[in-house]
């Protein structure tokens, strides 16, 4: 697989069609086969919306100093880790957060794991969160260790438990 681009402060300028990358509020990149984004956690203090699909991103680290993000789109990149997650524990004002088509999606507790991490998501993947998934949320431990494609014998006797009390 062929290693992606980084994202550059011209490419930025140019698309968003200003010469202060502190005004960019609304980056829309997708598609650019980016997977360096360092300038964005260095140099994009205001963004509020970044569409990033279909690049080659891994990590979720370079939008953890973005405190005034509010919906971040990474559909169809490389994000195998779910504790990837964790970079965006502190963005308290995200809302809507699009990760499908990422491998860490394919996680059996991905969407519960995600909803835990980041309690003041509305929508996850176009689908809103509901009371009912933030309380399966909050019941689920999701340790470490179940953060591994295969989950621990612990996280599959909490979703038999979840399971049996819903049914």
């Amino acid at each position: 697989m062929q290693a992606g681009k980084q994202l550059t402060r011209d490419l930025l300028l140019s698309k968003c069609k200003t010469d202060k990358l502190s005004s960019i509020k609304n980056v829309n990149l997708w598609g650019n086969e980016l997977s360096d984004l360092s300038i964005v956690a260095q140099e994009l203090p205001n963004v509020e919306i970044l569409s990033l699909s279909l690049n080659k991103i891994s990590s979720l680290r370079d939008f953890a100093s973005c405190h005034k993000l509010t919906e971040l789109y990474l559909r169809k990149n490389n994000i195998q880790d779910l504790g990837e997650v964790q970079h965006l524990k502190q963005l308290t004002s995200l809302r809507v957060l699009w990760l499908s088509h990422n491998p860490c999606a394919e996680h059996p507790y991905y969407r519960l794991f995600v909803i835990k991490t980041l309690p003041n998501l509305v929508k996850l993947d176009n689908a809103e969160v509901t009371p009912e998934e933030r309380q399966q949320a909050r019941l689920l431990d999701l340790e470490q260790p179940a953060l591994q494609k295969k989950p621990s014998q612990t996280v599959l006797q909490q979703n038999t438990v979840l399971q049996n009390h819903h049914a």
